[in-house]
């Protein structure tokens, strides 16, 4: 059990710094020895199979990661764990493997029961819930609906400046998805001052691969 935990401690490193391969070999590890083990049908599994078909999907292996990550989500529903904040992370990332596919209709289904999720827990207005509604947000822009995305993007933004978390690498890429969609919009004046201040954050917490937190 000890041994899977390093595994994906050390796949989950790997993803962060955008080693997607590296990460995908270490996660199937872990889940290889989660099975010998005996320790795959567990509430640590289903985070495990999430991360997975996450890792799978944004290498465009989309049969194999869309499998991973309801199944995932299906073992943390079966394990009655799956309306919690850590089970809404499950559901977020078959979401966001539903709109690297392309089924931006599944994904903001998902995305809003995550959302409902931690509402009734009394979560959502946390850095995670931020992350949430920035996923749903994108999803609504590729949906055709600009002025949702951009409801739920300054909403986030409130979130992460309330929590104290804006200026971060989750907060510099909420701002640069945010100065986007105020240009898809046509606020050029806005668009400019927020990624403004998303690269003077970028080069204030030293991220020299601003384009990585938009994917």
């Amino acid at each position: 059990h000890d041994g899977a935990a390093v595994l994906t401690s050390i796949g989950t490193a790997h993803e962060s710094l955008g080693n997607l391969e590296s990460a995908l070999q270490h996660f199937n590890d872990a889940w290889s020895v989660r099975q010998v083990i005996g320790a795959d049908h567990t509430q640590d599994g289903a985070d495990l199979l999430a991360m997975l078909g996450l890792a799978e999907c944004r290498l465009g292996r989309f049969e194999h990661g869309l499998g991973h990550a309801q199944e995932g989500k299906r073992l943390k529903s079966e394990l009655k764990a799956l309306a919690t904040p850590h089970g809404a992370i499950v559901s977020q990332q078959l979401g966001t493997c539903f709109r690297l596919m392309g089924n931006h209709e599944s994904a903001i289904a998902e995305f809003e029961a995550c959302r409902r999720t931690l509402l009734d827990t009394g979560t959502l207005h946390t850095p995670q819930g931020a992350f949430l509604l920035k996923e749903l947000a994108r999803s609504q822009g590729l949906s055709g609906n600009p002025q949702e995305e951009l409801n739920l993007l300054y909403e986030a933004r409130r979130i992460l400046k309330a929590t104290g978390s804006l200026r971060s690498q989750s907060g510099a890429a909420l701002l640069l998805d945010l100065g986007s969609a105020l240009m898809d919009l046509r606020r050029d004046r806005e668009a400019k001052e927020v990624l403004q201040l998303a690269n003077d954050m970028c080069d204030e917490l030293r991220l020299q691969d601003i384009g990585k937190l938009v994917k």
